[in-house]
């Protein structure tokens, strides 16, 4: 059996992840990757958000269901009311990224020394991956 996928394993495993959200009510992760296209941010698309269904229960599930992925897209109203996001050019490889649900608090995307990053302001000052 292997050990449980959590947020810092999540990320150890994948240089691209720039943040992620967890649930309080089940143990399932929303990811934002940034999406890169030789070495810089795609333009049509620089970050993806999708479900890591990590929970036990939901892993159980989708085992009985016979899918081998733990990743899950997420679904309309997901992406309109709570996780989704749209992007915004700032020219020079960065993107100003809105999430739906806090769109007070905007995220700037870039690559540094080939990583990408998310530049966001928490508890008042800027902090990044």
């Amino acid at each position: 059996m292997s050990a449980p996928v959590t947020a810092d394993s999540l990320r150890a495993s994948n240089p691209n992840i720039l943040f992620i959200i967890s649930r309080s009510k089940n143990g399932n992760l929303v990811v934002y990757e940034a999406k890169l296209t030789n070495g810089q941010l795609d333009p049509n698309n620089p970050v993806e958000v999708y479900w890591m269904d990590v929970d036990p229960e939901y892993v159980q599930k989708r085992i009985k269901a016979g899918k081998t992925s733990d990743r899950t897209e997420l679904n309309t109203l997901e992406k309109q009311f709570a996780y989704g996001l749209s992007s915004e050019s700032l020219g020079g490889g960065r993107y100003k990224i809105t999430l739906v649900a806090l769109k007070e608090r905007p995220v700037v995307v870039f690559v540094e020394n080939g990583k990408p990053k998310a530049l966001m302001t928490i508890n008042g000052e800027y902090d990044w991956n």
